[in-house]
């Protein structure tokens, strides 16, 4: 039998608890939702009824009144656009019309949109006995002129039913995942932490080499016991040491007692035998396990990702006339402005983090993005977005790069854990949870409600920071000095290797980030005729792919797939991720294009950000590893600010279907020069990486 480590019974221990918490929301959950819908299904028709009542009452009074005025009926004019307006915000309403005393139709509401579907007709007669229809006469001078006809669906109940039930599910799914993480971590920080550190020292007396604690030790109860096994500890080297000093005066006062020189012997091997390492005890640098730092990028990543599926809509919302500039472009610009403010505000975080320490710039990046996800809430113009949206990304910008540099400065050489796939695991699960929380919260509570909420989590995650987290500091004597010059840049982007990746994978692969998953996708949902709900739910792809997938590419490149072979695949399944719409034109379509688009992309970030790391690094080591990340996150960055304004200038001149497409064929164009690159020069870069 195996023995089991520690660590295996601390995540088994996990497990159980995760287990045990998810029996009981899954149960209290099913169990709210099947009353609530047993009380609600029975109640919500007759309310309906009541609602088209009103409707058809206050429409007939507008009728009559017109009639009134000598307006003949077969002259009225605009009425499409008037059951348009009272079909949008009513939605369980599928036809309106008028008919004369013939029973012959004078106006009717425009047919729904059927393309990839079949003929209007059809659409139509296979509707019709799932309508309910209900009849208001339109008087004048007491005598019938018309009918108002207004006919409701009978299927609205039960796709509301169902809508509220996959929006259940998704919550429940997703609290599971968050629970997870917050179970993990608290049981990281408050036992298996504290508790690996004291069988690591109590190890340390079997191996006869004892590596004292640091004075920092949590006042728990773990805590206390640590701090006491720690000072018997040094109190029993105390005691050789005094031993030692004794004896050897004593044995210089009686140099011919043979008996002391034998006990001073035998305690000069047991003091030697044994190794006190005391550097921990005052020592500044404090080792922090990466694991902990996935839980506050979590909840991070979680408050931004909640605006996903649902800022477009916002902006074109808060659209008005500006500069003579399309609206499509206009509504594009939150996106944009967000992620130009990010690539230009990166560089500034090494310089504030510096001077200030990386947890202090993580806190006041969130504290940053409160203030922006506030402003955003109470946004009513669209400059006023465009403002609020580069104010969140200043405070994203620094706390983003203040995680990836906390992970970076928890690495060791020997250390087993890799802090990369630690934070795109952490990046994937906040995608997959944000997404379809943020369309819920969006088409329950409102965008503004939906903002205030980010921001608390958002200054949530800086307090998991502040309270759980230590400021890591390095020695002066081990900080490595480096500069940024022009010369250094130029040298990199000399570099044939570095600017291919950069220019021909990362930045088409961010072109079609930007452009099509923050912004086109969501729109071209909506005009499909989906909820928030449903466009979250179908966002909620990207995240998942991300989740299932990552763990399987880093193993593919650490094992088999050479880097620059994973990039030009990642980088033709980015181009080949736009055919899902093309062929489709529906939701199914969508999902397919985000699915092949997130699988491409976490293929192309993997490999590109190994690729950069050991190629262009071990050809340039005066460089250093800092400012290659750094400059190739900040160029790379300016492609997500280009896909929002390429992809809205698209759909100004061409359609949803025709836009993607472009952006696509970008993304083709450049995974085939990948892939020249791939056939010439993969001999030189596999011997590097």
């Amino acid at each position: 039998m195996k023995n089991i480590t520690l660590e295996n019974q601390f995540k088994k221990l996990s497990v159980d608890i995760l287990i045990f918490v998810g029996f009981i929301a899954i149960i209290s959950s099913l169990s709210l939702v099947y009353f609530h819908i047993k009380e609600i299904e029975p109640n919500i028709l007759p309310e309906i009824h009541k609602k088209t009542e009103a409707v058809g009452h206050s429409l007939v009074k507008q009728l009559e009144r017109a009639l009134d005025l000598g307006i003949p009926l077969d002259q009225f004019k605009g009425m499409n656009l008037v059951f348009k307006s009272i079909m949008n915000n009513n939605k369980d309403i599928a036809s309106m019309g008028i008919l004369n005393l013939d029973e012959k139709t004078l106006y009717q509401n425009d047919p729904p949109s059927t393309s990839g579907v079949g003929s209007a007709e059809v659409a139509e007669s296979e509707n019709e006995e799932n309508i309910l229809y209900s009849t208001f006469p339109v008087m004048f001078d007491k005598n019938k002129q018309a009918t108002l006809k207004i006919g409701v669906d009978k299927q609205y109940v039960t796709r509301s039913i169902n809508s509220i039930i996959y929006d259940i599910a998704t919550i429940l799914a997703i609290s599971l995942l968050i629970a997870a993480e917050v179970i993990f971590f608290f049981m990281r920080i408050s036992l298996s932490g504290p508790i690996e550190s004291l069988m690591h020292l109590i190890k340390g007396v079997k191996d006869k080499h004892i590596v004292f604690l640091n004075n920092k030790i949590p006042r728990d109860e773990i805590g206390s016991l640590m701090k006491k096994v720690n000072a018997y500890l040094l109190n029993f080297s105390s005691i050789l040491e005094q031993g030692k000093l004794k004896f050897e005066k004593a044995t210089k006062l009686q140099k011919n007692s043979s008996e002391f020189s034998r006990l001073n012997k035998r305690i000069d091997e047991i003091r030697s035998s044994y190794v006190f390492d005391k550097r921990n005890i005052d020592s500044k640098e404090i080792t922090i396990d990466p694991r902990n730092i996935r839980t506050p990028i979590f909840l991070f990543i979680f408050c931004e990702t909640l605006t996903i599926s649902f800022l477009p809509t916002y902006g074109s919302q808060l659209y008005t006339p500006l500069w003579g500039i399309p609206k499509e472009i206009l509504a594009s610009a939150p996106v944009s402005i967000f992620m130009l403010a990010f690539a230009f505000f990166t560089p500034l975080t090494g310089y504030i983090s510096d001077r200030r320490g990386t947890k202090k710039t993580f806190i006041l990046g969130t504290l940053i993005s409160v203030i922006g996800y506030f402003m955003c809430s109470f946004a009513e113009t669209m400059t006023s977005l465009i403002i609020a949206r580069a104010i969140s990304a200043i405070g994203y910008a620094f706390a983003f790069t203040a995680s990836q540099a906390l992970l970076a400065s928890c690495k060791k050489a020997n250390s087993k854990v890799d802090t990369a796939s630690i934070f795109l695991f952490a990046f994937g699960s906040a995608t997959l949870c944000g997404a379809p929380v943020g369309g819920i919260l969006a088409d329950n509570i409102g965008y503004q409600s939906t903002f205030i909420l980010s921001g608390i989590f958002s200054a949530l995650s800086a307090a998991v920071v502040y309270k759980y987290i230590p400021e890591f500091s390095v020695p002066k004597d081990k900080v490595v000095a480096s500069s940024f010059s022009f010369k250094k840049l130029l040298r990199l982007l000399k570099d044939p290797l570095f600017s291919s990746v950069l220019f021909l994978c990362a930045l088409p692969a961010r072109i079609m980030f930007g452009g099509f998953l923050f912004f086109l996708a969501p729109l071209y949902l909506l005009y499909l005729g989906n909820n928030q709900s449903t466009i979250g739910r179908v966002t909620m792809i990207y995240g998942l792919t991300l989740y299932i997938t990552s763990p399987l590419i880093s193993n593919l490149l650490k094992k088999k797939l050479p880097p620059l072979l994973c990039a030009v695949l990642g980088s033709v399944l980015i181009g080949l991720s736009a055919g899902g719409i093309m062929y489709f034109r529906n939701t199914l379509g969508v999902i397919i294009s985000i699915a092949l688009f997130a699988l491409g992309h976490i293929m192309q970030m993997s490999s590109s950000m190994n690729i950069i790391f050991n190629y262009s690094n071990s050809k340039n080591p005066d460089i250093g590893k800092t400012t290659v990340i750094s400059v190739y996150n900040s160029i790379e960055r300016y492609g997500a600010v280009i896909g929002p304004l390429l992809m809205g200038l698209c759909i100004s001149l061409y359609s949803y279907v025709q836009a993607v497409a472009i952006v696509g064929l970008i993304s083709l164009v450049s995974s085939v020069m990948m892939i020249l690159l791939y056939l010439v020069g993969r001999k030189n870069v596999l011997a590097h990486t």
